[in-house]
């Protein structure tokens, strides 16, 4: 069978999230000065005393060794931040929790009907009595405000752009180079402009990658 064919499909947004989230590919590069690089550090001072500076887990025990594929999303993803610096700390503050940015699913601030789940008709309303009011119904108020929501979506659209390059890049390198040896990477992407899509929900809520 092909090696090709044995590997696990998996689109940009997974593979941005096991790289980052799981992978911890900016920490593994040694790029901040985290915890990680602060326990490594202890561990090569206290040696001379045979003592073990415990915390970290096996992420960051060993030095910086990370998944040869989480090592290619990485140098993609340096590309990607010398083209858009935003786009590339978006990506990775995302990928790191797993979720994609909120495009704030509700919209801008207005009342609708106040809708009964169970019946699908609007709640009617009730007077300062509790009696009902004839042809008449509650409202509720949603969404935020117009300038909140721009905001948000603007973020979006920039997160989605540069995900899309970085998408590119990895596809580039498994053109020239044979690419990923675990991951076979899809041309899956997350929808450009999901507000669009009626009942599509938040970015908040979207599913982590196993």
């Amino acid at each position: 069978m092909d090696q090709k064919n044995q590997l696990t499909p998996i689109g940009i947004e997974g593979l941005v999230n096991w790289a980052f989230e799981e992978q911890k590919a900016a920490l593994m590069a040694g790029r901040d000065r985290g915890i990680g690089a602060i326990l490594s550090q202890l561990q090569r001072t206290t040696v001379s005393y045979g003592e073990r500076v415990g915390g970290g887990g096996s992420a960051f025990s060993g030095g910086y060794d990370m998944h040869d594929d989480a090592s290619i999303v990485y140098g993609a993803w340096l590309e990607v931040r010398a083209a858009s610096p935003e786009g590339a700390c978006l990506i990775r503050s995302y990928g790191e929790a797993g979720y994609r940015p909120d495009w704030v699913a509700d919209g801008v601030l207005r009342f609708v009907a106040d809708v009964d789940p169970v019946t699908g008709l609007p709640k009617p309303a009730r007077d300062q009595h509790r009696n009902l009011v004839k042809e008449s119904c509650r409202i509720k108020q949603v969404g935020k405000l117009s300038d909140i929501v721009r905001v948000a979506r603007g973020e979006y659209r920039v997160w989605w752009a540069a995900l899309h390059f970085l998408q590119q890049l990895v596809l580039d390198v498994e053109a020239a180079q044979g690419g990923l040896t675990r991951w076979r990477l899809t041309k899956e992407m997350p929808p450009q402009d999901p507000w669009t899509i009626s009942g599509y929900g938040n970015g908040l809520a979207y599913q982590k990658v196993a």
